[in-house]
């Protein structure tokens, strides 16, 4: 092969004529295979004269050595006249980019060979090169080292301390900004491998990369944004080495996001740092004060107008510092204590809202908005009716911008702090309906008002669950008005979205309105699929499959087969992502109501939901190098690599799969294919569950595939899948129960072992903290659902304690830092906690009282620090609700723990929160009626300070709780209770205000006492029946309750007939007749 013929072939491919080109990439893909070309691309690398085609031959040549075995094949002369040359055309080369190009050939040589010290030229030669007095020398030398450290990292870790004292003189380079860019390049590179004797030599280095970015800022920001992402990887891989310079480091980020003549991608990388640090390193922000300098930062540039305003698409401008300033907060809210973000942010909110300028009254609602998940808590129990008032007032703004952003803070109200916000219904939906009934005018002037109106109005009414229903026809009339307008499909696709919203609140009411709502999904999915319809297309279907779920199985089985086609004409005829998750989430719909008449069409079902579990749709590599884009690069590889022998695979390194994608710096999908994989494991889920039975045949393969997902990289899709795994699980457990098969319990046992052993991997190990919260949800999922299966290896209840003690502890990793006990916690902390401890009382029931005393005394240290005063309402309300639930369910067994939790408890009867105080109390009462002698000689202590926290109780909730907690303990030991003093205040706190499942508590106490010719209940009947007749037949009262009830007034009527009708003439008609009719 001449080296003309080479050089002609890569010319050809610059030839703009496409039958040229592919002439070409097919001759380039036959030489590729002869070793021969090895030499010939040397030979163009060094003479050729075009400059582009010097290029392409380092990167052909760069894939031809990229994998370790390739290179040993070759002989030694060729590896050694090769690197010659490359350091001959180094010093030659003139172009930049070809000699970049020489440097990543050289960069995966030294990947190859510096761990054996087999190019020693190389190092020699780089020392000379970065010690050289010519600039373009050591720029050369720096380059080459920088990329020979990203290539070969750990074989020059030996090197790395004079290597350091080498970077003090380059950062210093006064002739060279590239020098000093290449310098902070491979320190990069060299951070994993920095080991405790170099952190002060890095540390030194710290100040000089910070004064060279700041200069490189003003000139250079794409390289200065590049040369930022050494403090990611310290924070990432050695935070040891930032923590001296933490300050200055902030403060140096905080000046750069604060600097408007800056561009926005050096400012937001700027912010990201911020936000990287509040997650990885919070306790740092907070101990050394940088809360407060960061957000009177971050709300200015939140305050600052931006070119989206007109069009106010907030939430999709993320290259943009305005938006970005609000998701750093969004952070600080999530990972940082509410008492440490939320008071000084509502200073800055409260003179914004006074602000004649509409951009600081829209940043006012956008920070409300976006706090409101991290901090819920903390809102709900100090500033949410200031916080309503506001909102309200913001959605009559006379501004575009304020009154979108009033309305997405409504929404995020809606979704984070419930139940409380529902209690302002009255208040603000008729504001939502105006905005409702002007749909049209407001679309004209600005659409996006429109979507956040929407998104106010779902949010809202979703939640309002049965609140919704006096609302209901005004809010139907005007969806279905809005469908049968004039208006643009994006404005149809909110109105159904809003159906199903309402739909999930109203459930079977919403049946009236079912046939014209229906006859509009129908016209939307029987439509040619287009662009312009996809989404739409795509929200009725949704739709659909919410309507299937809530409508009731009845209504909707005479259309479930009629959907199931639906759905399959839609996967035959149209190629979405969007469209097929949709599908699937109806499937898994219409599995509710077919049950096991699914069966016949679940063959094809499934091998469409598989097929998109498998599928590598929507993947794209990012590439280092813009010519690893050019596509006839990437079919170049050896033939004989894909015939290689078991020897030869056992021989290939650990890192073949890095060589595989060299020149890839990542990969991405596209959010849709990632929606579509989240939904497909949700899906067949909730199919394995509903279907029971005849889905057995499919939950290998199913089960499989899902238990793939659970490292997948993205992680909604992680997060789904386990609770996928997890349902199928108690689907299995489910079968077994029904059938005793071996089948069942041999696929069962089998499940449980995976899905345990990854599940406790998961908790430990996940860094993502939403993907642990549902690994645990779906642990106590599976306890409740399959207990009996789950305890049949004791080390799966060992490990499951041990995770749950582990997260207790803040030990896992994604809580990143062990907390101290007087430091303060993020809310969402607190719910990672409040996760695994709802595990307790499920395991305590599974494996019984006395079986779990030993769990329960290693736990309860723990969740009695919870109720120590410096803790927070969460935590106080969390462990008094979680030690009540474990000690109902420990029974006697709790006996050896009654002098370490009666204190405790008696003391948080003071607190000042209702909801803390309230749980004490319920603790209080299961700890009385639970125990034994144990507990039964603490009567008189229990009494006492139930007796004094009644006398100031205001709260209902508390009182209720009081009244329930006093019958347990007459039911569990009558002897312990003085009835005189006791049942009048029983009697006293009847009807029941707010915690209606205590009717049942109370109730039966009360029967037992009547039953028992109780002097108190008997001389009290008249009251008694009053108070009966104002909660029989209430719907909030359990059935249980209402039977319990009805017994006793039954009796009441054949023992005290005339004591009753005394009573009934005194009540009003309506009350009466409930009586009458439950007696007959």
């Amino acid at each position: 092969m001449a080296s003309s013929s080479l050089g002609d072939i890569l010319s050809n491919l610059l030839v703009p004529d496409n039958k040229i080109i592919q002439q070409a990439t097919s001759e380039l893909r036959q030489v590729f295979q002869n070793p021969a070309i090895i030499p010939e691309l040397c030979g163009v690398i060094s003479s050729h004269q075009n400059e582009q085609i010097r290029q392409y031959a380092t990167v052909i040549l760069r894939r031809k050595i990229t994998k370790k075995r390739q290179w040993l094949k070759m002989s030694a002369d060729v590896t050694c006249s090769m690197k010659q040359m490359l350091l001959q055309s180094l010093f030659q080369e003139q172009n930049k980019t070809v000699q970049k190009g020489i440097a990543q050939v050289m960069g995966v040589i030294a990947k190859h060979e510096l761990p054996q010290n087999n190019w020693p030229d190389l190092l020699k030669v780089l020392n000379d090169l970065t010690s050289s007095k010519a600039a373009h020398e050591r720029e050369i030398g720096m380059c080459v080292l920088s990329i020979v450290a990203s290539a070969a990292a750990k074989a020059l870790q030996p090197h790395l301390g004079s290597l350091l004292t080498l970077f003090e003189i380059t950062l210093h380079d006064s002739e060279s900004k590239l020098v000093q860019f290449y310098t902070v390049q491979a320190m990069t590179s060299l951070v994993d491998y920095a080991g405790s004797d170099n952190v002060k030599h890095y540390q030194r280095l710290v100040p000089q990369v910070l004064d060279f970015i700041r200069g490189l800022s003003a000139n250079d920001e794409d390289s200065a944004c590049e040369a930022m992402e050494l403090f990611d990887e310290l924070l990432q891989s050695d935070v040891s080495i930032l923590v001296p310079h933490l300050t200055y480091v902030v403060q140096f980020c905080l000046e750069l996001a604060s600097n408007n003549l800056l561009g926005d991608s050096i400012r937001v990388k700027a912010m990201s740092f911020i936000s990287s640090l509040t997650r990885l390193k919070r306790k740092a922000i907070v101990k050394q004060k940088l809360v407060l300098p960061i957000l009177e930062i971050l709300f200015p540039i939140l305050c600052s107008p931006t070119d989206s305003d007109e069009e106010d698409e907030f939430e999709e401008q993320s290259n943009n510092p305005n938006y970005y300033a609000a998701q750093v907060i969004d952070t600080m809210a999530l990972h940082l204590p509410p008492e440490r973000i939320i008071p000084p942010l509502m200073k800055m909110v409260e003179k914004a809202l006074q602000s004649d300028n509409p951009h600081n009254r829209k940043a006012a609602y956008i920070t409300m908005a976006v706090t409101a998940e991290g901090c819920g808590d903390h809102i709900r129990n100090n500033y949410l009716p200031v916080m309503v008032e506001c909102v309200y007032k913001g959605m009559s703004d006379q501004q575009h911008v304020v009154r979108g952003a009033a309305l997405f803070a409504l929404g995020q109200f809606a979704e984070h702090l419930q139940p409380s916000i529902s209690k302002y219904h009255s208040q603000l939906l008729p504001v939502l309906f105006e905005a409702l009934a002007r749909i049209n005018e407001a679309t004209k002037k600005n659409s996006s008002i429109v979507i956040k109106m929407f998104y106010a109005l779902e949010t809202f009414c979703e939640n309002l669950e049965k609140g919704l229903l006096p609302y209901l026809p005004m809010l139907l009339d005007r969806i279905l008005l809005i469908l049968n307008s004039n208006v643009d499909n994006g404005i149809k696709e909110l109105a159904v979205s809003a159906i199903g919203a309402t739909a999930n609140a109203a459930k079977e009411a919403l049946l009236p309105y079912f046939p014209a709502i229906l006859e509009k999904l129908k016209h939307y999915l029987t439509a040619s699929h287009t662009p312009e319809n996809a989404e739409l297309q795509t929200q009725a279907l949704d739709t659909l499959g919410v309507l299937a779920r809530t409508i009731g199985r009845d209504n909707f089985a005479p259309l479930a087969e009629e959907c199931v086609q639906l759905g399959f004409d839609l996967l035959n005829t149209v190629n979405d992502p969007d469209l097929r998750r949709c599908t699937y989430g109806l499937f898994a719909s219409l599995s509710s109501v077919m049950k096991e008449q699914m069966q016949q069409y679940l063959p094809n079902m499934i091998k469409y939901m598989i097929n998109s579990l498998k599928s590598t749709d929507g993947v794209k590599a990012r590439y280092e190098e813009e010519e690893d884009r050019v596509l006839v690069f990437d079919s170049l590889d050896d033939e004989e690599d894909e015939e290689k022998s078991e020897e030869d695979i056992t021989e290939c390194y650990q890192d073949e799969d890095d060589e595989e994608h060299e020149g890839i710096k990542g990969l991405s999908v596209e959010n849709a294919f990632l929606e579509e994989k989240e939904d497909t494991c949700n899906s067949l889920g909730d199919m394995a569950e509903n279907i029971g039975a005849a889905f057995m045949p499919y939950l290998e393969e199913c089960f499989e595939e899902v238990l793939l997902m659970v490292d997948y990289p993205a992680a909604n899709v992680r997060k789904a899948a386990v609770t996928s795994l997890g349902q199928m699980c108690c689907m299995l457990y489910g079968v077994y129960e029904q059938t005793q098969s071996l089948e069942a319990k041999t696929s069962l046992l089998k499940a449980l072992e995976l899905c345990i052993s990854n599940f406790l991997r998961i908790v430990q190990e996940e860094e993502d903290l939403l993907v642990v919260m549902a690994t645990l949800e779906t642990i106590e999922m599976m306890l409740s659902k399959s207990g009996p299966a789950f305890i049949v290896d004791q080390k799966y209840v060992d490990g499951v304690m041990t995770a749950v003690k582990a997260v207790m502890e803040s030990k896992v990793t994604c809580q990143c830092e062990e907390e101290d006990e007087e430091d303060l916690q993020a809310e969402y902390d607190g719910m990672l906690i409040e996760y695994a401890g709802d595990i307790i009382p499920v395991m305590a029931k599974a494996v019984g009282g006395v079986n779990f005393s030993p769990y329960f005394a290693a736990i309860l240290p723990l969740l009695l620090d919870k109720l120590k005063k410096n803790r927070t309402v969460a935590e106080k309300s969390f462990a008094a609700g979680v030690l009540a639930e474990t000690i109902k369910v420990l029974g006697v067994a709790v006996d050896p723990f009654v002098d370490h939790l009666l204190p405790a408890l008696t003391h948080v009867l003071r607190e000042e929160h209702g909801e803390v105080r309230s749980n004490a109390v319920f603790a209080l009462g299961v700890l009385a009626a639970s125990g034994d002698t144990a507990v039964f000689v603490h009567y008189p202590t229990i009494l006492q300070a139930l007796s004094t926290a009644f006398v100031s109780e205001k709260e209902p909730l508390v009182l209720d709780n009081i009244c329930a907690a006093l019958c347990r303990m007459i039911m569990a030991n009558p002897a312990g209770v003085p009835f005189d003093k006791v049942v009048p205040v029983i009697i006293m706190c009847l009807p029941l205000r707010e915690d209606m499942e205590e009717n049942i508590t109370v109730f039966k106490c009360i029967s037992q006492l009547y039953a028992g010719n109780c002097s108190v209940i008997i001389s009290n009947l008249s009251q008694l029946i009053h108070i009966i007749a104002q909660v029989i037949g209430m719907e909030a009262i359990a059935k249980e309750a209402q039977e319990t009830i009805v017994l006793l007034l039954r009796n009441i009527a054949e023992q005290h007939a005339e004591e009753l009708h005394r009573s009934v003439v005194t009540l009003p008609v309506e009350l009466a007749t409930r009586l009458q009719t439950a007696i007959s």
